[in-house]
């Protein structure tokens, strides 16, 4: 992510390369690179990455353009998700890349709890496959299942009611919902990946009953209404 800095001539970038700006005043109202940055992310909190986003940003004139957010630094902390394995043979969710945004969630099938370790899926079918898992997501928080690329692509096979939400109140064993739009039969196996788990925020709304809205441009234009079809 890049912010916008205001313009700086030669000779105040040349001053950049030879004064460093101490940690306490890199988010100080008096630099003009951080003033609009948002303050929910907790930067005053976190003064290493208030210098390399000023590096970045800001001293790309001063022969640092080789700096970069890397995977180690993250304006955020990582949201604690409570996992409890419903069966001894079903896989946790995980990332498979450092910048992944979803955690992959794959099929529990038991040999003692079905005939085989598979599930087939004909076209056209619909089926809720088990992951042996639960999850305590903290308040403030919803999980959002979405389908993977690589079985939606290639084989059809998708998540119906995408992105599918698990509550923060919700304790009980996470099931995928998948459909198979292909022509083929597809089989789904034991610890087989089968969809992504996205961490997300949610806002709670206050309703509040009114006899008028707002005016606006758009109004009551519906559907196709800005031109779509």
């Amino acid at each position: 992510m890049i912010w916008p800095c205001s313009p700086r001539s030669k000779e105040s970038r040349r001053s950049t390369r030879s004064t460093s700006t101490p940690a306490s005043d890199v988010s100080s109202g008096s630099n003009p690179c951080f003033r609009s940055l948002p303050d929910s992310v907790g930067w005053a909190s976190r003064p290493s990455l208030h210098l390399l986003l000023r590096s970045k940003t800001c001293a790309e004139g001063a022969g640092l353009d080789h700096l970069s957010t890397s995977s180690s630094i993250s304006p955020r902390a990582p949201v604690r998700v409570r996992v409890r394995k419903l069966d001894p043979h079903a896989t946790l969710p995980a990332y498979h890349s450092d910048l992944a945004a979803g955690l992959d969630l794959a099929a529990c099938l038991p040999r003692d709890a079905i005939d085989t370790d598979a599930v087939v899926i004909d076209p056209g079918e619909i089926r809720k496959i088990p992951t042996g898992v639960a999850l305590a997501i903290p308040p403030g928080y919803e999980g959002q299942v979405r389908p993977r690329s690589g079985l939606s692509t290639n084989h059809g096979l998708t998540v119906p009611n995408a992105p599918g939400t698990i509550d923060a109140d919700y304790r009980g064993e996470i099931f995928v919902a998948l459909i198979n739009l292909g022509h083929e039969p597809f089989e789904i196996r034991h610890a087989m990946r089968v969809a992504q788990l996205v961490i997300a925020p949610v806002a709670h709304a206050a309703i509040i009953e009114t006899d008028e809205l707002d005016e606006t441009g758009r109004g009551a234009g519906g559907f196709g209404s800005t031109g779509g079809h």
